[in-house]
């Protein structure tokens, strides 16, 4: 009897357990899937398990850190946005010209490179993580999926793929639109109301030129998935696609569709490019780049609202969502420029200090220099912009590295670092504005080396006229951090030609 109630007390403390770890991890602890997500994923997610009990989230680990993922993104005009709010647009080299002090586009004037911030945005998977957004993370795969043509006419409802192909030549004539997704989907395995999603995101609910047939050498040919839809205007896009279509053969709509789908699959669902965000950004390419379908940073979001209004209301459909999950995310979600007409510029014009090295370019971050104990560095800062933090900092003798962060007028921020190697402690000044160029033995500023310089020392010597801040500095010219006579002989060595010092 007393074993009979220690089995049932074990019993009653394991249930015990299983609920309070229910609990306190929610639904995801009921099938061991927590574990797989960082904690920054959990509660969104656990909120959709929730509502979609038939959801199931994979975890996909990406090889890389999200840094050097955004770093390979971050690239010229890998990624564009269409948008006109300047604090959208990248500044980063050759997207903006710094002559004209204008945005360089691309894509006939349509599109411009999207900045590091925006790209951040929607690389972070932790900003889609809601009903609205999570099928940027849906499989595209058709294995198990209970869509049927019934499923799919509902889904194009009131758009151009809601009719009837009418063509005689085609094998479909007189069948719906609907029939040949399903068709296609059943032959390549890919989600039918992804092929139409893809379909109407790229023609628009009224179709384009490339879906109601475009002539090439007197034949109509169709291109519903925009394959090589590439080029610098629109005129040259539309004939580079159809010009494809034409070598493909692709002469009827049917055509177009089916041997579509299958290119679909063969270029991007059968890789790692399985779902909308993977195919704006494939992180499982060492390259980063390879197969990725779209420049538009908004593409994925775009293509996902039509499948979201279709899946919204339907809780019983078993669906399944690959999430990529980066090493060393940032510490919170990356968020979202403002929408303003104000530049994204934190860009430095200029920056000048003793023997410093390389030199200075914008868009190089690291440098060195030599302090010879109080020290001034000159920066330009870009109108609008701000100097971050401190702009005096403490000097050790010998090395020291300190960072000069601009905020841009946006809100972002861009770190300059400096090696110093200081002959002895001392402090570093940053000077903000316009100022003389410093030249070795120059004491009154301008911008050269003559007899009253040499004057000049000698009265600082005689401790009648003292030198101060940066005409101390360009008086000691052998950097030791003081004036003495051997400074004053070299100047003169230097008015004779015999030991130049700069």
């Amino acid at each position: 009897m007393s074993f009979r109630i220690k089995i049932e007390s074990l019993l009653l403390a394991l249930v015990i357990l299983l609920c309070v770890s229910f609990n306190q991890n929610g639904i995801f602890a009921q099938n061991n899937v927590i574990g797989k997500f960082p904690k920054s994923y959990i509660t969104a997610l656990n909120e959709l398990q929730e509502k979609y009990p038939n959801w199931h989230f994979v975890a996909d680990f990406v090889p890389l850190t999200f840094e050097e993922s955004l770093n390979m993104q971050d690239d010229l005009f890998v990624k564009l946005t269409n948008k006109q709010y300047n604090s959208w647009r990248s500044m980063r080299k050759g997207c903006y010209d710094w002559n004209k002090n204008k945005f360089i586009s691309t894509n006939d004037g349509t599109f411009f490179g999207a900045s590091r911030e925006v790209i951040a945005y929607y690389l972070d998977p932790r900003n889609f993580l809601d009903e609205d957004n999570i099928f940027i993370f849906l499989d595209h795969s058709f294995e198990n999926n209970t869509i049927s043509v019934k499923g799919i006419e509902n889904f194009v409802k009131g758009t151009f793929l809601s009719g009837i192909i009418s063509d005689s030549n085609d094998e479909y004539s007189g069948r719906s639109y609907s029939e040949v997704i399903f068709d296609a989907a059943q032959k390549t395995n890919v989600n039918p109301l992804i092929l139409a999603s893809t379909i109407l995101n790229l023609n628009g609910n009224n179709g384009s030129e490339l879906t109601n047939g475009f002539k090439v050498k007197n034949k109509k040919v169709y291109n519903f998935y925009k394959f090589y839809s590439i080029g610098n205007t629109a005129t040259e896009i539309l004939y580079n696609a159809a010009n494809f279509a034409y070598s493909q053969g692709w002469t009827t709509q049917s055509k177009a569709i089916i041997s579509g789908a299958y290119k679909y699959f063969n270029d991007f669902s059968h890789l790692d490019n399985n779902t909308y965000y993977y195919q704006n950004f494939n992180v499982f390419d060492i390259d980063g780049r390879v197969f990725q379908i779209s420049q538009n940073i908004e593409e994925a979001v775009n293509y996902t609202k039509i499948l979201h209004r279709f899946y919204k209301n339907i809780n019983d459909t078993k669906l399944v969502f690959h999430i990529p999950v980066f090493d060393s995310l940032p510490s919170s979600n990356s968020p979202l420029p403002s929408k303003t007409t104000s530049l994204n510029n934190y860009y430095l014009n200029n920056l000048e200090g003793y023997m410093l090295t390389p030199s200075f370019n914008r868009y190089v971050y690291e440098y060195s220099m030599i302090s010879r104990g109080e020290e001034r560095v000159y920066i330009d800062l870009p109108d609008g912009a701000k100097l971050v933090g401190n702009d005096t900092f403490s000097l050790n003798r010998e090395n020291n590295v300190i960072k000069i962060t601009v905020k841009s007028q946006t809100g972002f921020t861009q770190a300059y670092s400096l090696k110093i190697y200081s002959y002895k402690n001392g402090t570093l000044t940053v000077v903000n504005g316009p100022h003389n160029k410093i030249i070795t033995g120059d004491t009154n500023g301008d911008e050269k080396v003559t007899l009253v310089d040499l004057a000049n020392i000698r009265l600082h010597l005689l401790n009648i006229n003292i030198l101060k801040n940066d005409d101390f500095i360009c008086a000691d010219t052998n950097c030791d951090g003081k004036i003495t006579t051997t400074d004053l002989e070299n100047v003169k060595l230097h008015l004779l030609n015999l030991k130049l010092l700069n």
